[in-house]
């Protein structure tokens, strides 16, 4: 091998472009790209939709010698949205379940004007879940809170619904509050106490097996909970309802 020759690995990695190839006439639209991107890693789809957009007219410019490199190029573009979107292992099914639809339509592309269709075909997919919050509600604070919903009988915090949805602690905690009016955290006990009363309302269940199933790792933080958002201790609310079961039922009056 020449000295000028870069090593095996290089020459089969994904980056390393044979000479031989004439540089691509497809002009990328990089600045709408990273507008996009950037929209969507704080999970803004409403924000990011004009720049889709306007990427999607773009495809309706390319010519069939350019096929091959568009093809590639949204096929990467959509790639890098599908992580974006359904990050880290919570994320793991929707996105790998994503990139093999990716795979299976973009080996069909063999016309141009067929990468626009595909390319708002797959955006649906991807990013659809996102799209079905109500009016005026942020997408994130609708994944968080069906986060909360989902895992509130686990040890969990701002720390890791953050993770979960690939934001910061500092931008999720600010979004929560201005769209909810509250702390994520605040939240998250109120789900849990709803969940506690439930299931003290199903029967004579201990207080201590409610806060295990809840998510609290203590009864001391249980009951400080309770009283906090319940303005009752976890006993005495537990106690009003066996009065209400044991109470007899009033005869009706004689007429």
């Amino acid at each position: 091998m020449s000295r000028l020759e870069p090593p095996l690995s290089e020459q089969n990695s994904w980056h390393s472009i044979p000479r031989s190839i004439p540089r691509a006439e497809f002009p990328y639209p990089s600045s709408l790209e990273s507008s996009a991107l950037e929209r969507l890693t704080l999970l803004d789809v409403v924000g990011a939709r004009a720049s889709l957009a306007e990427i999607a007219r773009h495809l309706d410019r390319v010519a069939p010698e350019d096929l091959a490199t568009a093809r590639l190029y949204v096929f990467d573009l959509l790639g890098t949205i599908n992580r974006l979107i359904w990050p880290g292992p919570a994320g793991a099914d929707r996105r790998d379940a994503q990139r093999d639809r990716l795979v299976a339509v973009f080996s069909r592309i063999g016309r141009p004007e067929a990468l626009r269709e595909s390319f708002e075909e797959m955006l649906r997919h991807i990013l659809g879940p996102f799209e079905g919050a109500h009016s005026g509600v942020h997408p994130a604070v609708s994944r968080a809170k069906a986060f909360i919903h989902e895992s509130h009988h686990q040890k969990i915090s701002l720390r890791e619904v953050a993770a979960h949805l690939g934001l910061s602690r500092t931008y999720l905690s600010t979004l929560f509050r201005r769209e909810c009016g509250c702390t994520l955290t605040e939240y998250l006990h109120r789900v849990r106490m709803q969940r506690a009363q439930e299931l003290i309302r199903s029967g004579d269940v201990p207080l201590s097996w409610v806060a295990s199933r809840v998510g609290y790792q203590n009864y001391r933080d249980f009951h400080r909970n309770f009283v906090r958002f319940q303005n009752s201790s976890p006993k005495r609310f537990q106690r009003s309802l066996s009065l209400l079961a044991t109470r007899p039922s009033e005869e009706p009056e004689s007429v």
